[in-house]
């Protein structure tokens, strides 16, 4: 079943409990770029997938300025040697 461009939704989900955040998506172009950058769907169903990213990860960019909204990775800074 064809899905119309008002159905065919993009939601990233992430809390302060995980390291994690879920990406759903019923846009097929979205899941094949995903796909492309070696993110595999943990679940799929007819016309929607399921990802899940580390969600320090996810970045978004106006122009020359970008913010990871979920602030930067919260492991420990490498040490020196």
């Amino acid at each position: 079943m064809e899905l119309l461009p008002v159905e065919r939704e993009t939601i990233i989900h992430f809390d302060e409990a995980s390291v994690k955040a879920t990406v759903y998506t019923a846009n097929k172009k979205v899941a094949e770029r995903l796909i492309k950058h070696g993110i595999y769907p943990v679940r799929e169903e007819e016309n929607s997938w399921w990802f899940e990213i580390a969600k320090h990860s996810i970045r978004i960019k106006e122009s020359n300025k970008s913010c990871y909204i979920a602030g930067r990775n919260s492991t420990p800074a490498r040490q020196k040697v």
